[in-house]
Parts: structure tokens; C-alpha cells; sequence
């Protein structure tokens, strides 16, 4: 059994994942080298997109028992809010994908990649819920979240990742992979087993397999 943990946040040097946020008010901009995204309100929405190429590290036969989500608020002191994750159904570029277009050039079906069945998944695979505190909140799933990445693990989906959306109007800034602060960078973390459910280990777990961020 072992954990694998795509993320160390301390000493990172970002591999193992591309994401990247897309953001309506600049509709033709690509935004891979900011920090933070995430806003709720219906003025200045936007959406992260976050693809854990790290997992080709483990291997096709490797059974998931579950996956934990982290990721860490940079406000604090305003409402609660559920960030939404859908399955990504186009591939994007990480330094090329807008708010208009998946690369700079292919458009999304519908802009932002809204497009249910066609640039997403229509159900939400798993929520987050991050409340007013500016510190990292986790989701550990062990239903539709962990089934995408076993499927993106063994081929069952091509892993073009998932898009992060918030659907609530209040304005939350979440941080992503480009950030300069240690301790603040997402992380996945997948317990997995050969031919076989496991069950969750601690994080620090001396058979953790870390791929940084």
C-alpha cells in the first residue's frame, strides 16, 4: 500500500502538475503564471484548470482506495464557499489555454469551459468546501473524484485533468501551483494498492511517494 502524494509543497520545484486559471474579464489572456484565482462573483468569474500528470507515475494495474484534495485559501474573514470539480473532456495548454479558447486557438464549446458534455462533465465529481479561514482545506473522496483518477491512471479517460469552479457569489482566492510560498501549494494525495483496496495511511506515512508540485 502506498501514498502518493502529487504536491510536497516545501522545496517545490512544481513538476508533476499543470494548471492554470482562466479568467472571463480577459477572456483572450492566458494566466499560467499567477498565484492565486478563483472568484466568485458574477462579475469577474474564473476557473482553474489542474492536470496531475504526476499520476503516470503509478503504475495501470495500481487499485485507488481513495484521494484526498488539497488546497489552500488565500482570504479570509468572508463567507464559506464549494468549489466544484468536473472532469475535463478537451485537452488545454497550460501556458496557451484563455477564458475564450483551450490553446489560444481552439475555442471552448462554451466560453470559461462550461459546456456540460462537452467541455465538462456534466455532475460534479466532488465538491470542496473552504470556509473563512485562510488556511488549506482537504476533500478526501473515495467515489466519482477517485474513480477519474483511476480511470486516468489505467486509460479508462484521457486525463485532460478537471476544471475547479465556484458557483457561489461571494469572492474566495485560492492558491495554485505558481505561488512562491511554501506550504501553500495544492496537493493531491492518491492511496493506491497492487490488485487490491487499501486503506488510508497517514500522509507522513514512511511509504509515501512524493511528486512535487
Amino acid at each position: 500500500m502506498t501514498i502518493t502524494v502529487i504536491g510536497n509543497n516545501t522545496g517545490d520545484d512544481f513538476s508533476g502538475t499543470n494548471d492554470c486559471h482562466l479568467l472571463e474579464s480577459s477572456p483572450t489572456t492566458t494566466f499560467n503564471s499567477l498565484s492565486n484565482v478563483v472568484d466568485g462573483r458574477d462579475t469577474v468569474r474564473s476557473v482553474i484548470l489542474q492536470q496531475l500528470t504526476g499520476l503516470s507515475s503509478i503504475a495501470a494495474s495500481e487499485v485507488v482506495s481513495s484521494v484526498t484534495l488539497g488546497l489552500f485559501r488565500e482570504t479570509s474573514n468572508t463567507p464559506s464557499v464549494s468549489i466544484y470539480l468536473h472532469r475535463l473532456l478537451k485537452t488545454w495548454g497550460e501556458g496557451t489555454a484563455t477564458w475564450n479558447t483551450t490553446d489560444g486557438s481552439t475555442s471552448w464549446t462554451t466560453a470559461g469551459a462550461l459546456s456540460d458534455g462537452n467541455d465538462r462533465s456534466a455532475t460534479a465529481s466532488v465538491a470542496l468546501v473552504m470556509g473563512n479561514a485562510s488556511i488549506y482545506y482537504t476533500v478526501t473522496d473515495t467515489g466519482t473524484f477517485m474513480s477519474d483518477v483511476q480511470n486516468f491512471i489505467n486509460s479508462g479517460y484521457p486525463n485532460y485533468g478537471h476544471g475547479l469552479y465556484i458557483t457561489d457569489t461571494n469572492a474566495v482566492r485560492a492558491v495554485t501551483s505558481n505561488t512562491g510560498t511554501d506550504g501553500q501549494r495544492p496537493y493531491v494525495a492518491v492511496t493506491h494498492a497492487a490488485g487490491g483496496a487499501a486503506s488510508l495511511l497517514p500522509r507522513r506515512s514512511p511509504m509515501n511517494t512524493f511528486l512535487k508540485m
